[in-house]
């Protein structure tokens, strides 16, 4: 009787059918294939990673695992390929935090008012001006404690006019007098000392001023893959571009800062047209890490200007 050979055990040979699975919702061209294959474990060697498939050349080996002894020094074990995946968005909400707007009107600052003997009568002084374009004209000291601050402004502008207004300030003798403090109230100009127990008077600021305003958004994260090797202009991971996040800086220093002026960058007025338009602005460092074999993904998160 003749001896039967049923295989030659020391190429590795397919046993089972080709296993399709396609890992993003929505998209069924960027897939993934595992399929089982017998050999010799004397005779068994992995193929290098990022391999080519030998049906479809635009599918890449991304993993090589599950060796199991099926008796008789044979093994069986899986190899994975991958297309290179497409680029692809998906959404999630995302904790951010809108700049200020600092316009001509205002300033983020903290001045200190002080009383000031001046000949016969007691004034208070303001050093230097607490905002842009605004004057201060203070008026004798009265005979209750409070003195008449005029307000030369242009909160409030009808055609060309602008408009004065009349408020009361509490002080006290020496140079600890009350604050105009803005910093803390970027809405509204604060005149007076609350601890004297008369009411504070304000002036409010035009809206187009606001504050910080810490926000959920939703945000739109694009994730793009690259096979160093293959992928046009990337040899090593190293090579693939890091988006960096959209900052604000005074032009005059190029210090960071999240309170918008007519001397920043963006200005106000620009940063109002990314509103409008709905610019995208890039909140955080794009990030990136191993998708499976030596297919990299890189994720940016995208915000609109708000």
């Amino acid at each position: 009787m003749s001896r039967i050979f049923d295989g030659d055990f020391t190429v590795a040979a397919a046993v089972s059918q080709r296993l399709f699975e396609f890992p993003f919702m929505g998209d069924l061209t960027s897939c993934t294939f595992k399929q089982t294959f017998m050999i010799d474990a004397e005779h068994y060697a992995p193929l290098p990673l990022s391999t080519r498939d030998t049906v479809r050349n635009d599918m890449f080996l991304v993993a090589e695992d599950g060796q199991q002894n099926i008796g008789g020094g044979i093994i069986t074990f899986d190899r994975t390929y991958a297309t290179i995946p497409l680029s692809r968005n998906d959404y999630e909400p995302y904790a951010w935090t809108a700049p200020a707007f600092v316009d001509a009107n205002s300033t983020l600052e903290r001045i200190a008012v002080a009383w000031k003997r001046m000949g016969s009568l007691d004034r208070i002084s303001v050093p230097g001006t607490y905002a842009p374009g605004m004057t201060v004209t203070v008026s004798q000291r009265s005979a209750n404690n409070q003195v008449a601050v005029t307000l030369t402004t242009n909160l409030e502008v009808y055609g060309s006019y602008s408009v004065s207004r009349t408020v009361e300030a509490i002080g006290t003798e020496g140079l600890n007098g009350p604050y105009i403090d803005v910093a803390n109230l970027p809405w509204k100009l604060s005149f007076g000392n609350t601890n004297i127990g008369y009411p504070r008077s304000t002036v409010t600021l035009p809206a187009s001023n606001r504050v910080e305003k810490s926000l959920v958004v939703s945000s739109r994260c694009q994730y793009d893959y690259f096979l160093p090797g293959v992928t046009a202009g990337i040899a090593q991971p190293e090579d693939i571009d890091i988006y960096q996040r959209a900052f604000f800086y005074t032009t005059a220093t190029g210090a960071e800062t999240n309170s918008l002026s007519s001397s920043t960058s963006p200005t106000v007025a620009v940063y109002k047209t990314w509103i409008s338009s709905r610019q995208e602005l890039i909140p955080e460092p794009s990030d990136i890490s191993r998708w499976m074999g030596n297919i990299w993904q890189r994720k940016t998160r995208y915000i609109k200007a708000q």
